[in-house]
């Protein structure tokens, strides 16, 4: 999955998806890459991506992902929504973090 971040299109992503099952693995490192790549590809992920961010507090998951979608015009009032839920769920580093990707314009 690290190979093709920025690089598949959203329907390489459904593909994968729909072959692996990789939106609903059990692990966390593969759910992340996973997401990562679908954010760049326009692959909507949101429900399993939702459920992600609201279980999962770990900077090296949260930053990354919430810095994607802000990087897309379409998903940023969603992840602006997203993480007025998720925030207090978060420790106060990933907090700051994800703080200032919101402060960036």
């Amino acid at each position: 999955l690290n190979d093709i971040d920025g690089k598949a299109s959203a329907v390489q992503m459904q593909e994968l998806d729909q072959r692996f099952k990789l939106a609903s693995s059990g692990n966390n490192e593969i759910t992340y890459r996973f997401y990562l790549s679908s954010i760049k590809a326009g692959y909507n992920v949101r429900a399993p991506l939702q459920s992600f961010l609201l279980s999962v507090g770990r900077q090296k998951f949260v930053v990354p992902l919430y810095t994607a979608l802000l990087n897309n015009p379409a998903e940023r009032a969603w992840a602006k929504a997203l993480y007025a839920q998720a925030r207090p769920l978060y420790h106060p580093v990933p907090q700051s973090s994800v703080d200032k990707q919101f402060k960036k314009p």
